[in-house]
């Protein structure tokens, strides 16, 4: 219930803030946009929104969400005429407050000691929170036990480590393991996106710039981490989703048995229990790297109230 209760503590912010609303007319009529994912996330979405409605029955919600949201809104911004809450990623936000079209939350998000810091921290500019956190992701492995069975393995387990997940890749493409239709399948799908091979990256101890800004890239941790991701593709135990049967992402390509591992976050699990429910697997953490340390990202976004909206009646 807790991304409920931050949607709700958004919205209340909305009506407060927007002056002699309430008594100026029967009807709130409220305009909320967010992007469209999974079909079982949409579904938890919808229902946060019939909640609300239905605790606030002055309020009608205009809900959008879309697939296409990140081109609507970046439309509607440069319209002047955006919703009046909306959700905003961590990388968008230091752009938007600079454009002035966010209106700052500040101690208006109650319960402040309910959101983790760092999520928190991610959406606060000069030591003032802009918007609420709706939830957040992280990245794993997902494995498919099948395979892992097929090849002999064990299931892989919390201190496993990059040798014991390459070692793992190379047997199960080795085991002659076909798909229902006849395809070969491989240890691992390996995504070309920073948004993956950054968790191995930092786990390694890799850095994009030292304490004094200076370029790292090219440091043996960095180096040896983008070698071990790539590994899999160029030695032929795994490949980029796009060479897997033409799927569009990693979970499409593990979904469909191409691959028997890859790196995703949690948007994948109602996809793969939707998509394919015959699907026997687990999750599991990136592995450790060799020098002991572990790596994942964060993925976050927020509840975002417009700054347009204050001191304003609407329709």
């Amino acid at each position: 219930m807790r991304g409920y209760r931050f949607l709700t503590t958004v919205l209340a912010l909305l009506l407060l803030t927007v002056s002699g609303l309430a008594s100026a007319q029967d009807k709130i009529v409220l305009r909320v946009w967010t992007g469209s994912s999974s079909p079982a996330e949409n579904a938890f979405k919808e229902a946060q929104f019939a909640a609300f409605e239905e605790a606030n029955p002055n309020v009608d919600l205009e809900v959008l969400i879309s697939p296409d949201y990140g081109t609507q809104i970046q439309a509607a911004f440069a319209a002047t005429n955006y919703p009046e809450v909306f959700t905003v990623g961590q990388f968008d936000l230091p752009s938007l407050v600079d454009s002035k079209l966010l209106m700052a939350a500040g101690d208006n998000i109650v319960e402040q000691d309910d959101v983790y810091p760092n999520l928190l921290a991610a959406f606060t500019v000069n030591d003032t929170p802009y918007c609420v956190p709706k939830d957040f992701s992280t990245l794993a492995v997902f494995y498919n036990k099948d395979y892992f069975a097929a090849a002999g393995l064990e299931e892989p387990t919390s201190d496993w480590t990059w040798a014991d997940m390459y070692a793992a890749a190379e047997a199960i493409t080795n085991a002659d393991i076909k798909t229902a239709d006849g395809v070969d399948v491989l240890g691992f799908s390996a995504a070309a996106d920073r948004n993956r091979w950054l968790a191995f990256f930092w786990a390694n101890g890799a850095r994009l710039f030292d304490d004094e800004n200076n370029v790292v890239f090219d440091s043996p941790e960095a180096v040896e981490a983008l070698e071990f991701y790539s590994s899999f593709v160029l030695n032929g135990v795994g490949d980029v989703p796009g060479n897997l049967g033409g799927a569009g992402w990693n979970g499409e390509a593990f979904g469909r048995g191409l691959a028997a591992m890859t790196v995703e976050g949690n948007w994948a699990i109602g996809y793969l229990e939707t998509d394919f429910p015959g699907l026997n697997w687990g999750v599991v953490e990136i592995p450790t790297a060799p020098n002991g340390g572990k790596g994942t990202l964060t993925f976050t976004e927020c509840w975002a109230v417009s700054s347009q909206v204050e001191g304003t009646e609407m329709e």
